[in-house]
C-alpha cells in the first residue's frame, strides 16, 4: 500500500462498493488473493484488446476509461473514483479488456484475480446485487455518452454533460460534486478546451451556473436544459 494511504488492505476492501455488505471473515479470504499496485498520473493501467486477468479496484485516485475514435484521438468514457471496480465483463465473460484504463492521478488499485473475483461474484449474494446494479450503470452511462456525442453543437454537448453530471439537488438546484476539470470535459465530448471555457463562461455569465469549492451550482435548471437542446 502507498505510504499516503493508511488504510490496511481488509479496510481498502470494505469501502469498495462491490464489497460494502460482505461479511468481514469472508472478505478476509479475498485480502489473501488480492494485490496493491500504484500507478502514476498518465500512466496506463490497462489497454483496450489486453487479455484480462484480474478485477481492478480503485482505492485513491482517480481514473479515466478511454476509448479512441477513428481519427485516432481519444476522448474519455467514464470517471473512475475510489470505490469503483473496472473489468467486472471480462471477469464474467473472459474476454479481453473493452476499454483503456488511464491514471487521471497517482493512483492505487487493487487487483484480484478473475478466477476468485468470479468465484465471489457467485457466491456472496450482496456481491452479485451491487455488481447488477454497477452494471446497469454502466449501461445507462454508455447511452448517455452515445446521446451526448451524437448532438452537433458542440455547446449543447457540453450542457448535456453537466445535466447528466448533476446528480443531488439542494433548494431546487442541481450540485455537480467534484466537476470535471475543463481539459476532462473536452475530452468527454470531443471538443477543444477552448470551446469548454468559453460554454462555461456563458452560463457564468447569465448566473446559470455558480462556481463553489469543489463543486458547481446550477442555479438555473430549466435554461441550462434549454440551451442543451439548442435554446438561447
Amino acid at each position: 500500500m502507498n505510504k499516503h494511504v493508511t488504510l490496511t488492505p481488509l479496510q481498502a476492501l470494505q469501502q469498495q462498493a462491490l464489497f460494502q455488505a460482505m461479511p468481514e471473515d469472508r472478505l478476509a479470504r479475498l485480502v489473501e488473493h488480492t494485490t496493491f499496485q500504484k500507478f502514476l498520473k498518465d500512466q496506463v493501467i490497462f489497454k483496450k484488446s489486453d487479455v484480462a486477468t484480474h478485477l481492478v479496484l480503485l482505492i485513491a485516485g482517480q481514473a479515466h476509461t478511454i476509448q479512441f475514435g477513428e481519427d485516432g484521438k481519444s476522448f474519455i468514457t467514464n470517471k473512475i473514483e475510489p470505490g469503483q471496480a473496472v473489468g467486472e465483463l471480462s471477469v464474467i465473460d473472459g474476454l479481453a479488456r473493452a476499454t483503456t484504463l488511464v491514471a487521471a492521478s497517482e493512483v492505487i488499485v487493487a487487483l484480484i484475480p478473475n478466477s476468485i473475483a468470479k468465484e465471489f461474484f457467485i457466491a456472496e449474494p450482496s456481491v452479485t446485487e451491487r455488481l447488477l446494479l454497477s452494471l446497469c450503470k454502466a449501461m445507462r452511462q454508455a447511452g448517455q455518452i452515445q446521446s451526448v456525442l451524437s448532438i452537433n453543437r458542440a455547446h449543447s454537448r457540453i450542457y448535456h454533460l453537466l445535466l447528466n453530471s448533476a446528480i443531488s439537488q439542494e433548494n431546487n438546484q442541481l450540485v455537480i460534486n467534484n466537476p470535471p476539470t475543463q481539459h476532462d470535459i473536452a475530452a468527454m465530448v470531443n471538443v477543444s478546451r477552448e470551446t469548454v471555457s468559453r460554454a462555461l463562461q456563458v452560463l457564468l455569465k447569465q448566473g446559470i451556473i455558480q462556481k463553489e469549492t469543489k463543486r458547481l451550482i446550477v442555479c438555473n435548471p430549466q435554461m441550462l436544459e434549454q440551451l442543451a437542446k439548442g435554446g438561447r
